[in-house]
């Protein structure tokens, strides 16, 4: 039986199943191993390609549920991972949906649609939240003002990387993913 990854509401509704159907997280990889594991990620997305998402998707939501104890370089490096597992499904989804599909194929590219797209919406929704997140500095003056400023991220230029974000969202939205459903119509919550 497949199961089916369900958008959640909130990130945590992920580990707790309410549906014999329905996908959890069975995994959460301690902050210590997040690292190594990321690395073993790359080598999936060589060898697997956009699908492997599917494989990596509990490492992946860790590294989410830790995103703000994690260091910039993990953050950085996950946010370039999953930019390019977007990428290639698109280019493999490109040439894919001109064909007829079986139900399992349509099931397994729809689920990595369906993962990839959150953990990407949710991700940008953090990087945002850090960006934007103003930084309280006390003036070394000791009059009491104090300078608010916007938190940088280092190594990232994030006003660049929240274009890449959108035209990642868009080039999914242009291709006919519609044929991964039964019927063809994107299920409301993917919409949302």
């Amino acid at each position: 039986m497949h199961l089916e990854f369900v958008i959640p509401l909130n990130k945590e509704d992920l580990q707790s199943r309410t549906s014999t159907s329905q996908y959890v997280v069975d995994e959460l990889v301690s902050p210590r191993q997040l690292k190594d594991q990321l690395y073993d990620c790359k080598a999936v997305l060589r060898n697997q390609g956009g699908v492997g998402i599917i494989e990596k998707f509990d490492l992946l939501y860790s590294i989410l549920i830790n995103f703000n104890t994690l260091n910039d370089d993990m953050k950085e490096d996950t946010w370039e991972l999953l930019l390019k597992f977007h990428k290639n499904h698109c280019t493999v989804l490109e040439a894919t949906l001109d064909t007829a599909l079986d139900t399992a194929t349509k099931h397994k590219h729809r689920t990595a649609v369906k993962m990839n797209t959150y953990l990407l919406c949710q991700f940008m929704e953090a990087f945002e939240a850090e960006a934007t997140k103003p930084s309280v500095t006390l003036a070394p003056s000791g009059k009491g003002r104090k300078k608010v400023s916007r938190r940088k991220l280092s190594g990232i230029d994030w006003d660049v990387e929240r274009g890449h974000y959108v035209d990642a969202m868009s080039h999914i939205l242009q291709l006919q993913i519609c044929r991964l459903w039964e019927p063809p119509v994107v299920e409301e919550d993917y919409v949302k």
